[in-house]
C-alpha cells in the first residue's frame, strides 16, 4: 500500500463507505459485507507475490499422464504457485499490481470461465486433495486484518520514492518471500481512531495473557 497510495486511497473509500470512526471492523462484519475492491485487493496481493512460491511436496498414488508427460506412482510433484500466479497467458501484465482484474473476472485472469470448477482464485494455499485444511480461516484472517490496518493507518514510504517492489530485487528468494527492506510509515489517519486502536490492543494483550 505504501507504493501505491491511489490503491490505498480506493481501498479506504470502500472501508470508509462501509464502517463508522467510532468502532474498528471485526470478523462478523467482514462475514455481512459485500466489500468488492476490498476482496479484489485481497486476491491479487496474493496472486502478486505469494509467501510461499511453491507448494510444499506431494506424491502421486497412481500412474498418470499430464499432456504429453508420463508421471509414475511415487513420483514427488511440487507446485510453481509463482509460475501459475504469473503466467502472462493467463494474468496480462503479470509482474504489475493491479486489483481491478478481479473485479473484472472472479479469478483475475481476462479468458478464465466464471464457471470453471477446477479453477481456483489463488493457489497460495495449495491445490486439489492437499489444499491447505485451514484455508479458509487464514482467508478471513488475513482480510479482516488487512481492512482493520486501512481503516486505521496511511500507509507511507520512509522515504518519498524509495520503496523498492520489483519482483526482483525487493523481495527474498527462498522456501518464504518476504520483502528485504521494510521502508514504511504507519499513520493514524484521525485521532478518534487513535484511542480506538489503543483500546483493541489493551483486549487483545489481556487477552493473551491468559495463556503465559
Amino acid at each position: 500500500m505504501a507504493a501505491y497510495p491511489d490503491i490505498q486511497k480506493k481501498a479506504q473509500a470502500e472501508v470508509d463507505r462501509i464502517f463508522t470512526s467510532e468502532r474498528m471492523p471485526n470478523g462478523a462484519d467482514i462475514e455481512k459485507t459485500s466489500m468488492p475492491y476490498l476482496q479484489a485487493l485481497f486476491w491479487e496481493i496474493l496472486r502478486w507475490v505469494p509467501v510461499l512460491p511453491v507448494s510444499l511436496p506431494h506424491a502421486t498414488t497412481q500412474d498418470d499422464t499430464y499432456g504429453r508427460y508420463f508421471i509414475p506412482a511415487g513420483t514427488t510433484v511440487i507446485m510453481n504457485v509463482w509460475a501459475i500466479h504469473h503466467d502472462p497467458d493467463e494474468y496480462p501484465n503479470p509482474d504489475v499490481f493491479d486489483p481491478s482484474r478481479f473485479l473484472n473476472n472472479d479469478f483475475g485472469a481476462s479468458d478464465a470461465s466464471q464457471d470453471n470448477a477446477s479453477r481456483r482464485k489463488t493457489y497460495a494455499f495449495g491445490a486439489a486433495r492437499r489444499v491447505c485444511a485451514g484455508q479458509s480461516m487464514a482467508e478471513k484472517s488475513l482480510l479482516l486484518s488487512m481492512v482493520k490496518i486501512l481503516w486505521a493507518f496511511d500507509i507511507r514510504p520512509t522515504e518519498e520514492g524509495k520503496l523498492d517492489t520489483n519482483v526482483e530485487t525487493a523481495f527474498t528468494s527462498a522456501i518464504l518471500i518476504g520483502l528485504k527492506d521494510v521502508g514504511m510509515d504507519f499513520a493514524i489517519r484521525e485521532e478518534s481512531k487513535r484511542e480506538v486502536v489503543k483500546a483493541e490492543w489493551e483486549k487483545a494483550d489481556a487477552f493473551l495473557r491468559t495463556f503465559e
